[in-house]
Parts: C-alpha cells; sequence; structure tokens
C-alpha cells in the first residue's frame, strides 16, 4: 500500500476522531470514590495539544496545529510524516479507531485502576470501558490523557473500581 494512500486512510480517520475528542474540551469528568487510595477524586480534563500524541502519527505540526487543522478538515498528506511499518500504521489505526467513541466511554460505568503501570508507560490512573483503556497523568490539580490503548488493559492483580464518571462543562478552551 503507497504512502498516499496510507495517509489518506488515516486523514479520513483523524477527520472523525478530532470531532469527536473536541467533545470532551470543554469538559471536566469527575471520578470520586472512597475506595481510591491516592486520591478521593480524580478530574480529568482533555486538551487539544494532547490529541496528536494519542493518534500515534507523527508529524512536524505543532500538536495544537495538528489537532485543529483535522478538526477543521484542512489536514493534508503533506502534514502526515511517512510511515514506516506496517505495524507502526496499525497502531495508528487501532488508536483513531478507539478515539472516534471517546467521548461515549464517560457515559456509563467505567473500570478505574490507580498507579496503571503498561510497558513502559506509567500513568496515574487509567479507565476502561472494555473497548478502550485511557491513561492519565496528573498536570496540575487536573489529569490529562497520556495513552490509549485497544481494549481492555488494566492489569487484573490490583484493584479495579467501578465509577459513575460525573461530567461537567468548564468555561474556556484549553
Amino acid at each position: 500500500m503507497n504512502q498516499i494512500y496510507q495517509k489518506e486512510k488515516i486523514i479520513q480517520l483523524l477527520l472523525t476522531a478530532a470531532k469527536e475528542y473536541n467533545n470532551l474540551i470543554p469538559k471536566e469528568v469527575i471520578l470520586n470514590s472512597d475506595e481510591f487510595q491516592n486520591s478521593k477524586t480524580y478530574i480529568l480534563r482533555f486538551y487539544k495539544t494532547n490529541f496528536l500524541h494519542l493518534t500515534g502519527a507523527k508529524t512536524k505540526l505543532s500538536p495544537k496545529d495538528f489537532f485543529e487543522k483535522s478538526l477543521n478538515k484542512t489536514i493534508s498528506t503533506n502534514d502526515i510524516n511517512d510511515i514506516e511499518t506496517t505495524l507502526e500504521k496499525y497502531k495508528i489505526i487501532d488508536k483513531l479507531n478507539c478515539l472516534q467513541e471517546i467521548s461515549k466511554c464517560f457515559d456509563n460505568i467505567l473500570c478505574v485502576q490507580e498507579n496503571f503501570t503498561k510497558n513502559t508507560i506509567a500513568c496515574t490512573l487509567a479507565t476502561t470501558d472494555g473497548n478502550k483503556t485511557i491513561g492519565f497523568i496528573k498536570a496540575g490539580y487536573v489529569n490529562r490523557p497520556m495513552t490509549l490503548l485497544d481494549k481492555n488493559k488494566l492489569n487484573p492483580n490490583k484493584p479495579i473500581y467501578r465509577i459513575k464518571p460525573i461530567i461537567k462543562k468548564i468555561n474556556g478552551t484549553h
């Protein structure tokens, strides 16, 4: 499969993923539980600058520009670096498929795990709806997304909490 065709396929997925991700930007997702060990409350917030990293794509654009061009449907094949391997292509496609439904995962009960680790990734906490796992890191008083994995990747040997998230609209953009 040639580079142009691969990039065009990725762009089609990016357009939907950016629109879906944008639904989370003006909101905070609040997770409360007396059972949590490290904090009774976690506030999750999504930023434009995290979108690029979550896609797995590589570009010379800034993370903010990459998100805005994807959202505004002005991103082009020239904006995406060449995809080196088939494995890289499939990782990007898997991540984009997860991103296309990311806001819906906070509509229902989530499984949450504190101190999540997977391979070399270490996060303050991770959430899963069973179809995708999102790892978050502490950034001030909120937690921002650091990783996005296909399926449930929580460690079954560590405590897992079932939580109904509270979605709160916030003022301003970030």
